[in-house]
């Protein structure tokens, strides 16, 4: 009881603390949004660099694949810390929610006393009922404040996992309806060549390094 006594008596220092790392939090989370802003245009810009020397200048492209490469595991770690802040500032929301309505109980409670300072011994029963009916919500208040709260708690893993599958197979299914165009025959062939007679082409060399390069090439052939 004397600890919660102690936590009223300092109510306008504990809220203006509140009020302080609220404040603090949502300045931190603009400032993340604003540095995942930049790293998705530069993302942007090394892709876009990429597909334009990937078939003309192999070192440049190459560069700017780990170039793209280092901003995206850099806009994951953002995105991570983001989330922390953001869970962190939802917490302390509630907290401050609980708070206040412990303030406004113990408002309640001054008011009870001046009632009672009023009733006579005939109310007396009817001031008990009222006050056990207090106790009763306060009870129930302090249990739910005492329960765990999570960011988390609601999520269901799996609803989040076939979303992706989902998203995933939309994107697969767009790239197969880009890459299905009508075959371009090599200069000089005409139809009805026999296949003996097509110009030979020359397979790829398989590099694994090379990889995501040839992806690209592959693209500007289309």
């Amino acid at each position: 009881m004397s600890n919660i006594l102690k936590w009223f008596g300092g109510a306008g220092r504990n809220k203006d603390v509140t009020k302080d790392t609220i404040t603090r939090f949502q300045d931190t989370l603009s400032m993340f949004e604003k540095k995942e802003q930049r790293l998705e245009r530069q993302i942007a810009e090394q892709s876009e660099i990429a597909k334009k020397n990937a078939t003309t200048n192999k070192r440049a492209a190459m560069a700017a694949l780990k170039r793209k490469k280092m901003y995206e595991n850099e806009l994951e770690k953002i995105e991570g810390s983001r989330m922390n802040i953001e869970q962190q500032l939802y917490t302390i929301q509630n907290a401050n929610l609980n708070f206040e309505t412990l303030q406004a109980m113990r408002q309640g409670a001054e008011a009870m006393k001046q009632i009672q300072r009023g009733v006579d011994a005939d109310k007396v029963d009817n001031i008990m009922d009222k006050i056990r009916d207090q106790q009763a919500i306060s009870e129930e208040i302090s249990a739910m404040i005492s329960t765990p709260m999570g960011l988390n708690a609601d999520v269901d893993e799996d609803e989040l996992a076939n979303e992706l599958d989902e998203l995933q197979q939309m994107e697969l299914d767009n790239k197969m309806l880009g890459a299905e165009k009508p075959p371009v025959h090599a200069p000089g062939v005409t139809t009805g060549t026999p296949v003996d007679k097509l110009p030979s082409v020359a397979k790829p060399q398989e590099v694994d390094e090379e990889e995501e390069l040839r992806k690209l090439q592959a693209e500007f052939s289309l």
